[in-house]
């Protein structure tokens, strides 16, 4: 039973997008079926950019051609806002495919002209891209550059679901010194608190609109940062609550990644050669038990794997 759990724990790491993907398919075949491929206006424009986007967790090289056919249409209209959702589903598509130099290309442009027209809203999404390409760089200064730049900017519109996602994205920042300060306790200390304080007020606004998915991604990456600094107390309630509020919303996929993460918790305390760490007040003398509690945890994940079309 140990070994496979153990199989399980490697078997999920490629499974949270998987909610994302199903929905994305049944919004897109709902689109294109609707599409006047007819008449070529801004209207055409929408739905081209909106597959584009759902693309994104799917296909990129799909969506970049969606996106392509968008960007093509507003100039031959002269439509300038259009230009600037299709540079940023653009952008997107590129990230995914790893097209860094292109997805910032496309940001910058959505920039300048969403500067030109005065529109503040697409101006702090082109800020908050930015700041995801130069994430992905691993260029975090920069990174956090923009999406405080993002963040500010939606703060003053009161956008606060776009608040909350650029909080979100400056504590994985903070996470990554956090990940990077081991050498310095004074400096990893400082750096766990501003990573748990900005998920928390990501979590907070996000519980205020009531958003639940992003509150238990937030609750998760909060409990990732109690699991590197083995607070595994703190680390558990956190992913208990998460993966609680995914199986409300019907995410089987990350409700199974959750209890996977969860066992996780189990086996590394029963596996502790040092005997120090600590879960439900027992220890690797209660190996055995440790164990069965984190098989029993797993199990239902292969089906939740399952019913949510995972196929190893």
């Amino acid at each position: 039973m140990k070994y496979s759990l153990l199989l399980l724990l490697a078997f999920f790491n490629a499974i949270p997008l998987l909610h994302a993907q199903k929905q994305g398919h049944a919004l897109i075949d709902s689109l294109a079926s609707k599409a006047p491929y007819g008449i070529n206006d801004s209207s055409k424009v929408l739905i081209l950019c909106k597959i584009s986007e759902l693309y994104a967790p799917i296909s990129g090289d799909t969506g970049v051609r969606y996106g392509e056919k968008a960007l093509a249409l507003t100039k031959e209209i002269d439509w300038k806002p259009g230009s600037v959702y299709a540079n940023l589903a653009l952008g997107n598509n590129y990230i995914v495919t790893a097209d860094h130099a292109k997805a910032l290309s496309c940001f910058f442009e959505a920039l300048k002209v969403s500067e030109a027209l005065k529109d503040q809203t697409d101006m702090a999404a082109s800020l908050g891209n930015i700041g995801n390409v130069y994430y992905r760089q691993k260029d975090y200064d920069k990174a956090f550059e923009y999406y405080e730049k993002a963040y500010k900017m939606f703060s003053a519109l009161g956008i606060k679901e776009k608040m909350a996602t650029n909080l979100g994205n400056m504590g994985n920042i903070y996470s990554h010194y956090f990940d990077t300060s081991v050498s310095n306790k004074e400096a990893m200390t400082a750096n766990k608190a501003k990573t748990l304080a900005y998920y928390d007020r990501a979590y907070q606004i996000y519980k205020e609109v009531g958003n639940k998915n992003g509150m238990a991604r937030n609750l998760g990456n909060a409990g990732n940062i109690y699991v590197h600094d083995d607070d595994k107390t703190e680390a558990l309630e956190h992913y208990s609550e998460a993966m609680k509020m995914y199986e409300e919303l019907g995410n089987k996929a990350a409700t199974a990644a959750f209890r996977i993460n969860i066992a996780g918790i189990y086996v590394g305390v029963a596996e502790d050669t040092t005997g120090k760490q600590k879960i439900d007040n027992k220890t690797r003398a209660d190996r055995n038990i440790l164990l069965d509690k984190g098989i029993a945890i797993a199990q239902p994940a292969v089906k939740l794997a399952a019913e949510s079309g995972y196929q190893c």
